[in-house]
């Protein structure tokens, strides 16, 4: 696959992010209503606007890609994606999949002729352009539209790229479900990505069958641009974080020089618990005097903590491992340390 992702909507507890390396500021509008999966939104007059970003603008052979499912399709025009800079549209009309570019000789468009876009299904589409001008539309993996626009790309405003909506986020509205939304510098190869939508189909086969889940989808993305930051989310994953909300803040309260190899961690948000008060009064109760030490220790921080944390780490790290000495605070010594200072989140030089 000749394309390195620019941009990949990607959504946590604060909303709409940028998960590819140029981090581009993304807002949402009107009736834009964020769902469960990562990077999914239900529109309905809503739109997610990008910021304008220089490797955006000077796109001329690129990759425009999403998930749709349309609340209804009818003859009327309904965007994907539009920007003025670079001037690219990706909609749907009259049930086709349709693509657009402005050159010097003013907006050529193809379209997916008469394979069409069903209203409730989802679909992978796509819209693709190489640096000779080749255009073509991808219906989940497969070419339904070809054609070329020759020479370069011309803007017709100062807009960015617009998701679900025209540019200025009322003509065009998309109606449904969106996700996936990507946008790559290069043309997408059809081959290779064929190859790479076949091993998804055996992933997730295989994964069925291991796991008895019927509701399985993957995405492989064997793109440069995310590979290259892929150690640090295999670190990040390994830890249990798995959105950036995850992370406390990292303050760096004083000068620090960061040389190539070098990390600094970040410890991972702690989970607030509220005690069940009343059923530890019920427990308190009717135990014996060893329960009610035990449940005493893990609940309040008292004498008998010590003792308590001593048989959490023993049990979790085997009896060599370093037990907390008498009177320590709760939670003191290496073993201690080993269970409450997971890895949350790391910054590395160089990257």
């Amino acid at each position: 696959m000749a394309a390195t992702t620019l941009f990949s909507l990607k959504t946590d507890a604060s909303g709409a992010f940028d998960g590819a390396s140029r981090g581009i500021a993304v807002s949402t509008g009107g009736q834009a209503r964020q769902l469960k999966t990562d990077g999914a939104f239900r529109l309905d007059k809503g739109r997610l606007q990008l910021a304008r970003h220089a490797d955006l603008d000077a796109l001329e052979s690129f990759t425009l890609e999403a998930t749709i499912k349309p609340k209804s399709v009818g003859r009327a025009r309904r965007n994907v994606m539009e920007a003025q800079s670079p001037p690219v549209a990706l909609f749907v009309e009259d049930g086709k999949l349709t693509g657009s570019v402005h050159t010097q000789d003013g907006w050529k468009s193809i379209d997916s002729g008469e394979t069409r876009i069903a209203a409730g299904q989802a679909a992978r589409v796509g819209f693709t352009r190489d640096g000779r001008g080749r255009m073509r539309l991808l219906l989940n993996g497969k070419t339904v539209g070809r054609g070329a626009a020759k020479g370069g790309l011309r803007p017709v405003g100062e807009t960015g790229f617009t998701i679900g909506a025209w540019v200025d986020g009322a003509k065009h509205p998309f109606s449904g479900e969106i996700r996936g939304v990507e946008i790559a510098r290069g043309a997408l190869n059809p081959k290779a990505a064929a190859k790479v939508r076949s091993a998804e189909r055996r992933l997730v086969q295989g994964f069925k069958r291991k796991t008895g889940l019927k509701r399985v989808e993957m995405r492989l993305n064997p793109n440069y641009g995310n590979s290259r930051l892929q150690p640090i989310k295999d670190i990040m994953n390994a830890a249990g974080v798995e959105k950036l909300s995850d992370l406390q803040t990292l303050d760096i309260t004083t000068r620090t020089v960061m040389t190539p190899g070098r990390v600094i961690v970040a410890a991972k948000t702690a989970p607030t618990r509220k005690p069940n008060w009343g059923k530890l009064a019920k427990d308190l109760t009717l135990g014996s005097a060893a329960a009610k030490r035990t449940l005493l220790a893990g609940t309040l921080a008292n004498r008998n903590s010590v003792k308590a944390l001593g048989l959490v780490v023993d049990g979790d790290f085997g009896p060599s491992a370093p037990r907390p000495s008498a009177g320590a605070a709760p939670g003191a010594g290496a073993g201690a340390a080993r269970v409450a200072a997971p890895v949350a989140g790391l910054a590395e030089a160089g990257q």
